[in-house]
C-alpha cells in the first residue's frame, strides 16, 4: 500500500482528533522538552526527534515490535540476520536511522509503520514533533559521497536564501508527485550553499526519467517554489529555459562543501575514538582491579613470610664449629682416667651414655628438620622474588608500602613452576663415635686409632633450581649447595658401647650393636661386616628386584638396543627376548658373573641405561635404586652432573 503525504497527515490528525485527551500528557511533556532546548545547550541537534522516537519506543509491546519487524522484510529491505539482532524498539530506529530511512527531516517511513500497525496515537506524537520542528533552523550539510544502491541523487537550485523546513518538505512532496513515488522514497539527504540555495534529495533511479520530460504546469509548479535548475548525475534540466552560469564565487561554495564534507569525516573519527576511550577505561578498570588483588596477596605473603623467619626458623645451625671436634678426644682421654680409677662404674657410665645418646639423636633430628624448614622457606623467598621478576617483564606495576617486595605476584605458570624438588638428594656424612669392647682371645689393632667412619643422612628434598645440584667434594665435611661451598661440622651421634683391654678407642658407627657383657664379632668378620643379602649380591633379592623393576622401565625398541650392544649367545638373547623383567639379569650374569658387589650390579645397571642417551630413564632408575634399596641398608652415594651418574660407595668400617 502506497502513502502519501497528504494522506498521512490527514490520518495523523484523526488519530490525534479521536485520541485528543489521552494525548495531552505527551503534548506538554514535548512542549517542556522543547523550552529546555530553548534554554540549554544539548548534547545533539537532534534531542527533540531522539526524545519523541525514546517515548514512541517505551510504548510499543513486543507483539507490536514483531509486527513492525515483518513490514520491514523484502527487497532492499532489512535482512534475517538483521531482524534477529533487533531486541526492542530503539534498535529498530537506529538501523533505521543507519539507512537514511529515518531522521528529523524525513520520519514517513516510521509514521507509515505506526498507522499500520494501528497505534495511531503515536503517530500524533511524531505530528506534534512535526509541527515544533518547523520552527527549527535549517543547517547546512553535504550530502554522502555516493547514493545507495538503486538511487540517484537529484539536485534542486533554488533562487534565494530564505529557505525553510517547510519550502523543503514541500518541495519533496511535489517531487514525489513528479516522479510517481510514495513520499517516503524520496529522501532528503543534503542541503548546501551556493549563488542561492541547493537541495539534494535522494530518489529511485527508475523515476528519474519523468524529470526529463517535464510538462509546463510541471515546470509552473516548480517555479512557484524557486527552482531554476535541476542535477540528475552529470545532466542538466532547466526550468526556466536558460543554461545554469556558474557563479563567481562557485570555487568559494566547493571549498566551503569541501570543509563541510571534512567536518564530517572528523565528525566520525571522533565518535570511534569516543567509543574506542570507552573500551579502554573500562579495560583500565579491570586492570586497576586486578592489581589490587596483586598488593593484597603480595602483602599477605609478605606477612607470612615475616612470621615463618620470625617464628619458624631457629636461631642457630643443628650443629656447631668444627673446633668441637677437640672435644671428643679430650673427652676420650678423661673417660679412661675415670675408669682407671672408679672400674666399678664402668656399667653406670654405660647405662647414661646410652641415654645420652637417645637424646642427642632427638635432638639432632629436631635440630636437622628446623635446618630443612629454614631451607625450604629461603627457597620458597627466591622462588616468590624470581616469579615477581618474570612477572614485572610484562607488566608495569606500582611497589607495595613497604617498599621491599615488587607490587606483583605472577598467578599464571611461570618457567620453573614444574620443578620436581624430589629429584635430587642433599648427603651429608656426619661422624659417629664409641668404644667397642675387643674379643678377648686376640683384640685387633686398628691402623688409624682414630679412623672415622660416615652414615648417609636420611633424604632430605634440595630446594634449589635447575642447574644447582649438590655436587661431591674432595674433603669429607664439604658440600656444594646451590653453588656455595660449605663446611659441615663433625658432631658425635653415637657413645661408647664397650671398652677396649689395650686401651686403643676407635670410632665406629651408630649401628654397631656391640656390648660391653656380650660377645663380638671375629677379627674376619670385622673386615667383612655386610649384611648377609648383600655378600652374595648376584642372588640377592633385593637386587634381583631393582635389576627387574629396572628392565621393566624400558620400552621394547629400548630393550632390543641393549641386546644388540651385547653379544649373547642364542639361549640367552631368547630368554631376554621371552622375559623383558630378566633383560638386565641376563646381561649383567653375562659379562658380570664374577662379580659380587652390589655396586658394581648398579654400576652396571646404570651405564647401559646411559648408554640409551635417555636422561629422563636414567633418573627413574636412579629414583628406583633409591626407593628399593634405601631401607635394604646399602649405603651408596651418587653425585649427579649434568651428563652422567657416578657410582661412589661409602667406605664400610
Amino acid at each position: 500500500m502506497q502513502y502519501t503525504r497528504s494522506k498521512l497527515y490527514s490520518a495523523a490528525s484523526d488519530g490525534t482528533t479521536s485520541g485528543m485527551e489521552q494525548s495531552k500528557g505527551t503534548e506538554k511533556m514535548e512542549t517542556e522538552d522543547v523550552e529546555m532546548e530553548e534554554r540549554v545547550d544539548l548534547i545533539t541537534e537532534d534531542w527533540a526527534f531522539n526524545v519523541t522516537l525514546s517515548n514512541i519506543a517505551s510504548e510499543i509491546t513486543p507483539e507490536e515490535l514483531k509486527r513492525m519487524k515483518h513490514l520491514t522484510k523484502g527487497t532492499n529491505g532489512l535482512g534475517k540476520a538483521v531482524l534477529e539482532k533487533i531486541k526492542d524498539a530503539t534498535d529498530l530506529f537506529d538501523i533505521m536511522r543507519d539507512r537514511a530511512c529515518l531522521d528529523p527531516n524525513n520520519w514517513l517511513h516510521l509514521q507509515a509503520l505506526l498507522w499500520t500497525i494501528g497505534r495511531k496515537d503515536l503517530c500524533g506524537t511524531l505530528a506534534n514533533f512535526a509541527r515544533n520542528d518547523r520552527k527549527q533552523p535549517l543547517y547546512f550539510f553535504p550530502p554522502k559521497e555516493q547514493p545507495e544502491n538503486g538511487y540517484t541523487f537529484l539536485k534542486f537550485h533554488i533562487a534565494g536564501t530564505n529557505t525553510s523546513k517547510q519550502d523543503v518538505r514541500n518541495l519533496r512532496n511535489l517531487v514525489a508527485e513528479l516522479l510517481l513515488t510514495p513520499v517516503e522514497y524520496v529522501y532528503f539527504v543534503g542541503y548546501e550553499p551556493s549563488s542561492s540555495i541547493i537541495v539534494t534529495f535522494m530518489v529511485p533511479t527508475d523515476n528519474t526519467r519523468e524529470l526529463k520530460a517535464l510538462s509546463e504546469e510541471d515546470r509552473s509548479l516548480l517555479k512557484s517554489m524557486h527552482v531554476d535548475y535541476i542535477f540528475i548525475g552529470e545532466e542538466e534540466v532547466s526550468i526556466i529555459g536558460e543554461r545554469y552560469k556558474p557563479p563567481v564565487t562557485l570555487s568559494s561554495i566547493k571549498e566551503i562543501t569541501k570543509f563541510m564534507r571534512e567536518k564530517k569525516r572528523l565528525e566520525r573519527e571522533l565518535q570511534d575514538s569516543l567509543a574506542l576511550s570507552l573500551q579502554r577505561h573500562k579495560a583500565l578498570k579491570q586492570e586497576q582491579q586486578r592489581i589490587l588483588g596483586l598488593e593484597l596477596t603480595i602483602n599477605r605473603q609478605a606477612i607470612a613470610l615475616s612470621y615463618c623467619m620470625s617464628e619458624i626458623i631457629p636461631k642457630q645451625l643443628p650443629v656447631d664449629s668444627m673446633d668441637q671436634c677437640s672435644v671428643l678426644t679430650y673427652f676420650r682421654q678423661t673417660l679412661e682416667k675415670f675408669f682407671e680409677k672408679f672400674p666399678e662404674k664402668r656399667e653406670d657410665v654405660y647405662v647414661l651414655l646410652e641415654a645420652k645418646e637417645l637424646i642427642t639423636r632427638k635432638l639432632e633430628r629436631h635440630k636437622w628438620r628446623a635446618f630443612s624448614t629454614a631451607q625450604h622457606l629461603s627457597n620458597l623467598s627466591s622462588q616468590t622474588a624470581l616469579a615477581v621478576n618474570y612477572a614485572t617483564r610484562t607488566e608495569q606495576l606500582h611497589t607495595t608500602t613497604s617498599g621491599k617486595l615488587p607490587a606483583t605476584l605472577v598467578e599464571e605458570p611461570y618457567p620453573w613452576q614444574n620443578l620436581n624438588i624430589h629429584q635430587t638428594v642433599l648427603q651429608m656424612p656426619v661422624v659417629s663415635w664409641g668404644v667397642p669392647q675387643p674379643p678377648p682371645q686376640q683384640p685387633p689393632t686398628p691402623q688409624n686409632p682414630y679412623q672415622l667412619s660416615t652414615t648417609q643422612i636420611p633424604q632430605t628434598p634440595y630446594f634449589g633450581f635447575k642447574g644447582d645440584v649438590p655436587s661431591a667434594s674432595s674433603y669429607p665435611n664439604q658440600f656444594r649447595f646451590g653453588g656455595e661451598k660449605v663446611t659441615t661440622p663433625v658432631f658425635g651421634t653415637g657413645f661408647m658401647k664397650g671398652y677396649q683391654n689395650t686401651k686403643q678407642p676407635i670410632l665406629t658407627t651408630v649401628g654397631s650393636t656391640a656390648r660391653p657383657n656380650g660377645s663380638s664379632a671375629s677379627h674376619s668378620q670385622q673386615h667383612d661386616q655386610r649384611p648377609s643379602y648383600i655378600k652374595d649380591a648376584s642372588n640377592s633379592e633385593c637386587l634381583r628386584k631393582f635389576m627387574r623393576d629396572a628392565s621393566l622401565k624400558l620400552n621394547e625398541a629400548q630393550r632390543k638396543s641393549l641386546i644388540n650392544q651385547t653379544e649373547l649367545n642364542s639361549d640367552r638373547r631368547e630368554e631376554a627376548q621371552k622375559h623383558p623383567e630378566n633383560l638386565f639379569q641376563v646381561l649383567y650374569e653375562d659379562e658380570q658373573s664374577t662379580s659380587s658387589e652390589e655396586v658394581d650390579i648398579i654400576k652396571f645397571v646404570l651405564e647401559k641405561a646411559s648408554s640409551l642417551s635417555e636422561p629422563e630413564l636414567l633418573k627413574e632408575i636412579d629414583m628406583l635404586f633409591r626407593e628399593v634399596y634405601q631401607e635394604q641398608g646399602m649405603r651408596q652415594q651418587i653425585s649427579i652432573s649434568s651428563s652422567q651418574y657416578v657410582i661412589m660407595p661409602t667406605n664400610k668400617a
